[in-house]
């Protein structure tokens, strides 16, 4: 599959971050699944052209500004994007990690589902706060 990909995409041959997510989005976006502004880059970072007439932008869901993976390292932008993106969309794992930190990241998972531990708790409450605040504005 890389190798019908690197000929329809042309990954450089030191590319080999993101390779999967640039494979889905071609498929994605040369389908007509979904569509993207003509301006994007990824149209550029996967080899197609936009397509004509443009983007509709109730084609399918674009996120919610919050585009960042939650990791074991940086636990304040963890905290950032459960603030202000509801919780954290995926969870990226690094290099040096392995098998046991998976492990213990898919069980936190299954039992405290929808990110609802204490860290969490706390700051959806700070953002319903804030919320509430701006509203009486």
């Amino acid at each position: 599959m890389y190798k019908h990909y690197h000929e329809l995409i042309g990954f450089k041959d030191e590319y080999t971050w993101d390779v999967d997510q640039h494979i889905l989005t071609h498929g994605i976006l040369s389908r007509g699944i979904c569509s993207l502004p003509s301006d994007n880059t990824l149209w550029r970072a996967v080899n197609l052209e936009p397509p004509t007439p443009n983007y509709n932008r109730n084609s399918c869901w674009t996120g919610n500004g919050i585009y960042h993976d939650c990791n074991n390292k940086l636990w304040y932008r963890n905290t950032m994007i459960r603030y202000y993106g509801a919780g954290c969309k995926w969870w990226h794992f690094l290099p040096y990690e392995g098998v046991n930190e998976l492990d213990s990241k898919y069980r936190e998972i299954l039992h405290k589902p929808g990110d609802k531990g204490f860290v969490s708790k706390m700051i959806q409450s700070f953002a319903a706060l804030s919320k509430s605040m701006q509203e009486k504005i």
